[in-house]
């Protein structure tokens, strides 16, 4: 049976990928405000609330939900509920009044691994409300961890301007090497026919010298998957790397799992 899920939240072009992911798999209704939501729920009364899987809040700026958030819950409290927040969003927490009792992922993060942990919630495969961190933590790693694919091989880039924190690159090949996949930390010069992949961390936000080794290295390697690391990075800076061949952005900080979706 297809999941019946309630999308709300301003439709911008920062949650394009989330919400076309979203409708592949689930029936979505789509409300702008909680307020408007909630003026549909008072007209539904009448006949029943409808049965909803799943819903995901689309948050833009801190607090965007905050005023009608807990009305919204009293009527659907057992219902899981996922907020896709955007950049802005990254201090709410300091302010100490998130509600409590939902998933957030920010978009930055949106991931397969994301899309499918929200497939499975929308089927059932829940934790009650009142799951403390560590509980979810526990869960995602039962039902979403992925199986890192033994014959690829992992360049990890240490060139400046690439991979200047030698404790990430000392990390990415202690986690390959122990998940038995092939890792070598090195120069561009070192890449071999053997590489299938190609990892460079870059600065918080892409310089331009970055981009044009990038775009020069990709068009030597065309047969290479390319993945990036970078702090939060934003719309525009994902869209000026996947123009240039860029395979995947990974956000830090990063579960795991988007790193071994990458192995193919």
């Amino acid at each position: 049976m297809t999941p019946n899920i309630i999308l709300i939240g301003k439709q911008t072009t920062s949650f394009d990928a989330v919400i076309a992911d979203i409708e592949r798999w689930s029936s979505c209704t789509t409300f702008t405000t909680l307020t408007s939501f909630a003026t549909r729920c008072s007209e539904w009364k009448t006949n029943g609330l409808p049965v909803v899987d799943l819903f995901v809040l689309l948050q833009s700026l801190p607090g965007e939900h905050n005023i009608d958030y807990k009305t919204f819950r009293n009527l659907f409290p057992l219902t899981p509920v996922v907020v896709i927040l955007d950049t802005w969003c990254e201090g709410e927490v300091r302010t100490g009044v998130v509600p409590t009792g939902q998933r957030r992922i920010y978009v930055h993060q949106w991931s397969k691994t994301t899309n499918k942990e929200l497939q499975l919630l929308a089927t059932g495969n829940t934790l009650p409300t009142t799951a403390s961190d560590e509980e979810w933590a526990l869960w995602r790693y039962k039902n979403l961890r992925v199986q890192p694919n033994s014959a690829t091989s992992v360049m990890i880039i240490e060139e400046y301007p690439f991979g200047t924190d030698r404790t990430m690159n000392n990390f990415l090949n202690e986690l390959f090497q122990k998940n038995n996949i092939k890792t070598n930390v090195g120069d561009w010069k070192e890449i071999t026919n053997e590489t299938s992949v190609i990892i460079t961390d870059l600065s918080d936000t892409p310089t331009k010298p970055e981009i044009q080794i990038l775009k020069k290295q990709r068009t030597k390697h065309t047969s290479k998957t390319f993945c990036c690391l970078q702090h939060a990075p934003r719309q525009s800076e994902t869209q000026t790397l996947k123009r240039i061949g860029i395979d995947y952005i990974i956000s830090k900080p990063f579960d795991v799992n988007s790193l071994f979706e990458i192995t193919g």
